[in-house]
């Protein structure tokens, strides 16, 4: 027994020993903060496709009363070119994008051109294409990056109206500026070059009254209100940091 409690002691002592020194103070250096890994520095370009929900709010400034709230969706597809730079597990960067869009939605209006009163009208909304340019920041767990992102967004969208009979028609594409924000996971399967993300983003637009040509003589005024919103897949091509590895 007397020998039992002796090695009992001893274990316990040497397990103290043990715990002690594992709980000394370290030196952490820069290489054992930052996983390396995997770098997100560098200059990336890569394409964009999914999907895209858009809308163009109508009325008519001088009644208020005729007011349509178009939707429309369909598949985005486009590109962006961007760089970023990781500091630690921070990763900061800016980027432009542009997608191009399909998907519109047709509507009849109780108008000879839209909004005036006393005949029939047909018309069309379509969200045509987006231009972004803005910053993203994340923070990097090895090859998997989730980020946020947002700046400015300028979007275009189609309007299209024919009045019935006579076949009088209206062809507009005005063009809205705004700013998006939105969010995404990105992940370097390989740990090269190449990654792949996914990523939600809305889009705000400022709301104008503009003159739209309804004939050869006459100019009608109505309020545009868009709206868009876009989930896409994403594949880029990572070069190297420019400035260094972190």
């Amino acid at each position: 027994m007397k020998r039992i409690l002796v090695t009992t002691a001893l274990f316990a002592l040497s397990t103290v020993s043990t715990l002690a020194a594992d709980m000394a103070p370290r030196t952490y250096t820069k290489a054992s903060m930052v996983d390396p890994s995997y770098n997100w520095s560098g200059l990336y370009v890569g394409g964009d496709l999914g999907y895209q929900t858009s809308g163009l709010g109508l009325a008519d400034p001088r009644q208020g009363v005729l007011t349509y709230d178009t939707k429309s969706d369909g598949f985005a597809g486009g590109g962006h070119i961007g760089y970023q730079h990781q500091w630690n597990h921070v990763v900061l960067g800016i980027e432009g994008d542009y997608i191009g869009a399909t998907g519109s939605t047709s509507f009849a209006t109780p108008a000879v051109n839209i909004f005036s009163p006393g005949g029939l009208g047909v018309a069309s909304t379509r969200l045509k294409d987006l231009w972004t340019f803005g910053g993203r920041a994340g923070v990097a767990f090895d090859n998997w990056l989730p980020y946020v992102t947002g700046g400015y967004a300028e979007g275009r969208f189609g309007f299209n109206a024919q009045t019935l009979p006579t076949g009088l028609t209206q062809d507009f594409s005005p063009r809205f500026s705004g700013v998006y924000i939105g969010g995404g996971v990105e992940w370097a399967p390989w740990k090269d070059g190449w990654t792949v993300a996914a990523e939600y983003r809305h889009y705000y637009f400022d709301t104008k009254t503009l003159s739209v040509p309804s004939s050869d003589v006459f100019v009608e005024q109505i309020d545009f209100k868009p709206k868009a919103d876009t989930v896409m897949g994403r594949v880029s091509y990572k070069f190297g940091p420019l400035f260094g590895a972190y």
